[in-house]
């Protein structure tokens, strides 16, 4: 939003310096038009920054600096539109746009530079989201694994004793059928 508002704010700017070059009403459109889309941009900048401390003294000074820069402008038009032609040279001259341009630019760049810092910080939380998750999941299957490794041994201890009982029971079966076949013969 702040290089949306600052392309805007050079967009009013070229349109003000247009007219006051050659007088023609063609340049005042995409002024106007710019000036009616700041108003949109500031008010988006304070809705989305709303709830930012780090950044409120940065968004106030973009705020304060581009009313400035725009009552500069509006000044400067309505001198020429009254034919004061000495008094918005003399105020064009003065330089305080260039110095309210330049208060803007260190305004808008600490907001980018505050907002990239804040992207680059999530983004390593992020990234320690994942990795932390990662070893979660990974740890959760060895475990699982680990699991499943002990179960399948159960089952085959399970099966050896099933073996082992049913051999014993054969042979018992079989020792009882003898002593009865042997009986039976005597």
């Amino acid at each position: 939003i702040v290089t949306r508002l600052w392309r805007q704010m050079l967009e009013a700017e070229s349109g003000q310096r247009g007219f006051l070059l050659t007088g023609r009403d063609s340049y005042l459109q995409p002024y106007r038009a710019a000036l009616l889309e700041m108003e949109d941009s500031m008010h988006r900048l304070q809705s989305l920054h709303r709830d930012e401390r780090q950044l409120a003294p940065q968004i106030l000074s973009i705020e304060e600096t581009t009313r400035q820069k725009m009552a500069e402008l509006a000044t400067t038009i309505e001198l020429y539109l009254d034919g004061r032609n000495e008094q918005w040279h003399e105020l064009m001259m003065s330089d305080i746009g260039r110095e309210k341009m330049d208060e803007l630019r260190h305004a808008i760049r600490q907001v980018i530079d505050g907002e990239t810092r804040r992207i680059a910080a999530g983004g390593t939380e992020a990234f320690g989201a994942l990795g932390r998750n990662r070893l979660a999941i990974n740890t959760l299957t060895l475990l699982a694994l680990l699991a499943l490794a002990l179960f399948l041994r159960n089952v085959q201890r399970l099966d050896r004793a099933q073996a082992a009982h049913d051999l014993a029971l054969r042979t018992e079966r079989d020792r009882l059928e003898a002593t009865v076949i042997h009986r039976t013969a005597e």
